[in-house]
C-alpha cells in the first residue's frame, strides 16, 4: 500500500520542513523514489532542496484558501504509485484541516487506497503542552486508520510539563491508540553536531550530498554521518515505508 505521509503543525518554526526533508531523504535511502510535494504557499522550504524531487504545490494568486489547489494534492497523491511527502505551513493548517473535513473532499479520500500518516512535531519549551493537548483536535480531521508520529524536538527547550514526559500526560495518553511511534529529534552541541546539521540546512543539501563535496570537512561529515544513521535507525524501527 502507498503511505502518503503529511508533515503538519499549527505553529512556524518548529521543524516541519526539517522532517519533510529526513523523510524524504530516508525514503530515497531505502530505495524508494517518492513524491514529495511543496503546500507551502509562502516559503516553499523543501522546493530548496535540489537533491530531492520535489513537486511545488500550484496556488492560485498565492491564496492558501483555494480549495482548487487542495484538490490537486489530493489528485497528485491518489495517483502516486510511490511514496508521498507532503511538507505544509502554519498558513495553511486551518485551510487545509477544514478542507479535508468538507463535502468536497472527503469522498475523494474514501475511494484512496492508499494509507495516511499523519507526522507532528512536539516542540519542548513554551508550546510543549499546547502541541500535546491539539493532538485530538489535529486528529479528528483524518482518515479513520490515519497513524501518527510524533516528532519530539528539543531545541527550543525541554520536553516536559510540571516535571511530565510526554508519556505522562492525560492528553498524550487519550490518543495513545491512533499513535505509531514516537521519535527524537537529537539534542544537538551548538559548536559541534549543532554546527554541521545547521549548516546542511542552510545550504538546502541531503545528506548524500554533503557527504559526497568536501565543501564540509571531514569531521563536518563524520558527524552528519552518525546523525543520519541515528535518525534513519528510528524511522526503521517506526516503519513508516
Amino acid at each position: 500500500m502507498t503511505q502518503v505521509h503529511c508533515v503538519l503543525h499549527a505553529k512556524g518554526g518548529v521543524g516541519k520542513s526539517l522532517v519533510a526533508a529526513l523523510l524524504a531523504q530516508y525514503l530515497v535511502h531505502a530505495g524508494a523514489e517518492p513524491l514529495c510535494i511543496d503546500a507551502d504557499p509562502l516559503h516553499a522550504t523543501l522546493a530548496r532542496y535540489a537533491g530531492l524531487a520535489v513537486r511545488p504545490l500550484p496556488w492560485h494568486a498565492g491564496n492558501a484558501l483555494d480549495a482548487r489547489a487542495f484538490d490537486t494534492l489530493l489528485q497528485w497523491a491518489a495517483e502516486a504509485t510511490q511514496p508521498v511527502v507532503i511538507d505544509t505551513s502554519a498558513s495553511i493548517h486551518l485551510p487545509l484541516r477544514h478542507y479535508l473535513a468538507s463535502a468536497r473532499a472527503q469522498p475523494r479520500l474514501a475511494r484512496m487506497r492508499h494509507g495516511w500518516v499523519l507526522h507532528t512535531v512536539v516542540p519542548g519549551g513554551p508550546a510543549f503542552l499546547e502541541s500535546v493537548n491539539g493532538l485530538a483536535q489535529l486528529l479528528a480531521d483524518w482518515p479513520e486508520g490515519t497513524r501518527c508520529v510524533l516528532w519530539l524536538n528539543p531545541y527550543w527547550g525541554a520536553l516536559a510539563h510540571a516535571g511530565q514526559g510526554i508519556e505522562a500526560l492525560a492528553a498524550y495518553r487519550a490518543q495513545r491508540q491512533r499513535i505509531a511511534a514516537l521519535l527524537h529529534l537529537p539534542a544537538l552541541r551548538p559548536q559541534t553536531d549543532g554546527r554541521a546539521l545547521a549548516a546542511l540546512l542552510a545550504r538546502h543539501m541531503t545528506f548524500a550530498q554533503a557527504l559526497a563535496t568536501p565543501a564540509f570537512g571531514i569531521l563536518e561529515r563524520q558527524r552528519l554521518r552518525q546523525l543520519q544513521r541515528a535518525l534513519f535507525a528510528q524511522l526503521d524501527m517506526a516503519m513508516v515505508r
